[in-house]
């Protein structure tokens, strides 16, 4: 399924989860899981281990099998990394956990965290021979990289020995560690070097602010795409009264990883407080809803930014919404009351019903059908408006109604032809639903002009190329995203499959 986005967001996926094949009932999820992926059914059995580890939260054993299915089974070590640090929550000072985390933040060149596990560890048992050894594998505090592909033998060895304390396959990994150790590559002579990102959390920590900005800006030019990174470095530039520098870093955030609501927040919050921007503040909130159509704090910024508006009635439907979902909150109650109350008094309250609010409200609400109804008033209304026909063309798209989404499509980009969102949610359609594949292609070509290392627009002439039968241009595009972003799974999928 390909990607469309709604305006000011730049990659929101379709997908559809994974149907969760049944079996025996007398059988626990966490087992059914495990049937599974000896079948080879790996969707299955993650859908599996998730729902055994929703239905018992505090058993570690359960939270363990997810981690370790994730590391083991689906060698996803970030997802591996979350979970075991809930199972560690629950058990603190596991043995068994802490080694491996220890080794996925070893892989990862995470060296501080990594030793700060290893040296619980050894605390734990003194007498370990991984932990020590693992210690004095560590390059030392402030000392230079390890390669990424350095680490590449050593968590495949880590992840196939998990299960033992004192296995040979960790201790083979370790004695390769040392060895990569006399190899790392070192700065260049006179360069200020890239610090971990755990030493740059410990200087914000300490206060000191202006050396952690100057090493998240070392660390932001060597990794691009690291959202956490662009929204640290915002929220410390903020903090030091560069609101513009910030607003950039979150709008980055917001472009690697738009997923993550934290990220988005921040830039809606800025935008609103700063740029006194309350209309375009408006939609990145509503985006947030897309996401997490029942986040009390974006329900609530919406109530607010209606109210800014004199749009009453939207923020009462925002605070109705928040209200059923948490009857409790009493701030959402507080500030309902002086809005009835404004209502009562004679001249008081504000009529009509903003656009984005509206759609806001009944996405928020799950009726995606009224949301539409909201956005073709609108359109109809306002015909030049680009950006709410683009968002129509994602709602219709999304419910299927595959050519009318085209048109609203079309008619964003005829409408605003310089916007890049628009332009790639057209040519995306152009591949996957209207079999127009040199439309598509002059599409991507011209946004490619303007953003040479654009990654998703790589993999989509890399898809055309395919489906011209031009299969050595497509492994070279597939390679060049694989250059702009080496951690893109999608484009080493794609090269793996044409054999490259």
């Amino acid at each position: 399924m390909s990607m469309f986005r709604k305006s000011g967001e730049r990659a929101a996926t379709i997908t559809a989860a994974p149907p969760v094949q049944g079996t025996a009932p007398s059988l626990s999820a966490e087992h059914r899981a495990a049937l599974a992926y000896r079948r080879g059914d790996k969707d299955a059995a993650l859908e599996l281990y998730r729902d055994a580890a929703r239905q018992a939260p505090a058993d570690a054993a359960v939270q363990k099998a997810l981690a370790d299915f994730y590391f083991v089974g689906l060698n996803r070590p970030d997802e591996a990394y979350t979970a075991y640090k809930h199972v560690l929550d629950l058990t603190p000072n596991d043995p068994a956990v802490l080694q491996i985390l220890g080794n996925i933040c070893a892989s990862s060149q995470k060296f501080g965290e990594a030793r700060r596990y290893f040296s619980t560890l050894a605390d734990v048992q003194p007498s370990n021979p991984i932990a020590q050894k693992a210690l004095s594998a560590l390059p030392p505090e402030g000392g230079a990289s390890v390669t990424p592909d350095a680490f590449r033998a050593m968590i495949e060895e880590a992840q196939r020995s998990m299960n033992t304390t004192t296995g040979a396959g960790v201790e083979d990994a370790l004695e390769k560690l040392m060895q990569f150790k006399s190899r790392s590559v070192r700065p260049a002579a006179g360069a200020a070097p890239v610090l971990t990102y755990e030493e740059i959390c410990t200087l914000a920590s300490q206060g000191k602010d202006a050396e952690a900005i100057a090493a998240l800006e070392r660390y932001v030019e060597a990794h691009p795409r690291d959202g956490r990174a662009h929204n640290d470095l915002g929220v410390l530039q903020y903090r030091a009264g560069s609101a513009a520098q910030a607003l950039e870093h979150y709008r980055l955030a917001v472009e690697c990883e738009p997923r993550d609501i934290i990220y988005r927040k921040n830039l809606a919050d800025l935008t609103y407080i700063e740029l006194r921007d309350p209309e375009t503040a408006l939609r990145h909130y509503v985006e947030i809803l897309t996401i997490a159509p029942r986040d009390a704090e974006t329900l609530l910024a919406l109530a607010q930014v209606c109210l800014d508006l004199q749009k009453d009635n939207d923020a009462l439907v925002f605070l109705d919404t928040l209200l059923g979902n948490e009857p409790w909150n009493t701030q959402a109650r507080e500030m309902r009351n002086a809005v009835q109350l404004r209502q009562s008094m004679p001249g008081g309250g504000a009529s009509g019903m903003d656009p984005m609010g509206a759609v806001g409200a009944a996405l928020a609400s799950g009726r995606t059908e009224e949301a539409i109804r909201f956005l073709e008033q609108h359109v109809r209304s306002s015909p030049q408006d680009a950006g709410m026909r683009n968002d129509l063309g994602v709602l219709y798209y999304q419910s299927g109604r595959v050519a009318e989404a085209g048109t609203q499509y079309e008619e964003a980009v005829r409408l605003d032809p310089g916007n890049d969102v628009f332009a790639q949610n057209l040519a995306d359609f152009y591949v996957v639903e209207a079999d127009r594949p040199e439309d598509a292609l002059r599409i991507y070509v011209r946004i490619l002009e303007k953003k040479p290392r654009d990654v998703d627009t790589l993999l989509g002439i890399g898809r055309i190329c395919e489906v011209l039968g031009r299969s050595q241009d497509a492994r070279d595009f597939y390679r060049k995203a694989l250059d702009a972003e080496p951690w893109n799974t999608v484009a080493r999928d794609q090269l793996n499959r044409l054999g490259a």
